[in-house]
């Protein structure tokens, strides 16, 4: 061994000096120190100084970085490529070793279930969906598994710690996103099960045990009186959150998604000709909503509050890219406005509208097809463009009427 270094062949005599190294300058191009056995000092432009090991193995030629000079001193840097030449004097890669020790060091903290959740969810999950469609799921993990079983180890996770933690969703009604976030419970052990965390997974088949979705449509007030009662109480919501208060009542008054309505930007609302234009996600056309008086007020009284950001129902001082989620809204409309399940969801305001529109009102069905940006059933892109255009003086004026309708009815029910 020479100066803490074994003797592995060619080039194991140091020819480094500290003084040598303090005195290398920054060059227009990067440069080399060469120290012995493949270590050399990588110098930078900018004037950092790397530490690195040029070596081979399994016929390829690989570089090893040990750190930074002078965090990193001459005596160490050679203690340490002694360490590493004698894995290589192993079989094992010490580049490939390297990186294993890193994932190992940066999951072994992740060993509750929320811990490696909420890791899943910010590097795989949000990155690969649009906001519209982690902003349904994500928050049922902060409002009801992670205060069930996020602090559990997960080596001491059981499936009914899973099943228990799901059913307080499913019982509530809310069947098909119950079994959605169990499908996304089953694909974090999952990963845990890849990365040698777990030896099973727990949640593997467990959403056979949820009941499944009633099939049929959106549970929808559409008699005049129930409907009115509804509305009375989304206007009498005592929840101090003008905008979560002002979302459930844009529900009622423009009856779009409410995906849709609760991403709502300003740059799509033009309060001059009352009209609120988007793209709408699920087909990715450009579609019209005229804005009522009474709409275009409360929007202006949202305005007040969050016209400085991009979107309408801004929920967050910490991100400029954040909107209440539909989990949010429907709480306060379950829980402040009490409004049982049974009655009423949020999505079902478009059946209650289209309903009341046709039945009550009169209104001619293919138009309300349109205000409710409804595929043509004849799935020519033409047409419907057409019909949009067709429509819109008809639409401008139904929206004022039924805006008009529901104040009528929301004063007079008991």
């Amino acid at each position: 061994m020479i100066g803490g270094i074994l003797n592995f062949g060619r080039g194991t005599v140091p020819t480094l000096k500290v003084k040598k190294i303090k005195n290398a300058k920054p060059k227009s191009k990067a440069y080399k120190l060469w120290d012995c056995g493949g270590l050399y000092l990588f110098i930078r432009p900018t004037g950092t100084k790397v530490w690195r090991w040029k070596y081979r193995m399994d016929g390829k030629e690989y570089t090893f970085t040990f750190g930074n000079y002078p965090t990193l001193g001459l005596a160490d840097v050679r203690d340490r490529l002694y360490e590493v030449k004698l894995l290589k004097q192993q079989g094992i890669n010490p580049s490939q070793q390297k990186a294993k020790n890193k994932r190992e060091s940066k999951y072994k903290n992740l060993n509750s279930f929320e811990s490696l959740a909420i890791d899943w969810i910010e590097n795989l999950y949000k990155p690969s969906v649009q906001e519209n469609t982690w902003k349904k799921t994500v928050p049922y993990f902060y409002q009801e598994i992670f205060p069930a079983i996020g602090k559990i180890s997960l080596t001491e996770l059981k499936e009914v710690d899973v099943l228990k933690s799901i059913e307080v969703i499913s019982n509530r009604g809310a069947r098909e996103q119950a079994i959605r976030i169990m499908r996304m419970i089953k694909r974090i052990l999952n990963r845990a099960v890849r990365l040698g965390m777990l030896e099973r997974n727990v949640a593997r088949d467990l959403y056979e045990e949820l009941p499944k979705p009633e099939k049929g449509h959106f549970n929808a007030a559409v008699e005049v009186d129930d409907f009115a009662r509804v509305v009375k109480k989304i206007w009498e919501n005592p929840n101090k959150n003008i905008l979560i208060v002002n979302a459930l009542k844009l529900h009622v008054l423009l009856f779009q998604r409410p995906s849709e309505l609760l991403s709502m930007k300003y740059k799509d609302i033009n309060f001059k000709t009352k009209e609120w234009r988007y793209q709408v996600s699920k087909r990715d056309i450009p579609h019209i909503v005229p804005l009522s008086n009474q709409a275009i007020e409360i929007l202006e009284e949202c305005q007040k509050i969050s016209g400085q950001e991009e979107f309408v129902f801004y929920s967050s001082p910490h991100s400029k890219t954040t909107y209440y989620s539909d989990t949010t809204v429907r709480k306060s409309f379950r829980e402040d406005c009490k409004v049982e399940q049974g009655i009423q969801d949020l999505h079902g305001f478009r059946a209650s509208a289209r309903t009341i529109l046709r039945e009550v009102l009169g209104y001619d069905a293919d138009m309300l097809e349109k205000q409710l940006s409804h595929k043509h059933a004849s799935g020519d892109k033409l047409r419907g463009a057409y019909d949009r255009t067709k429509f819109i003086n008809q639409r401008t004026e139904f929206m004022q009427i039924w805006s008009d309708f529901c104040d009528d009815i929301r004063s007079r029910a008991s």
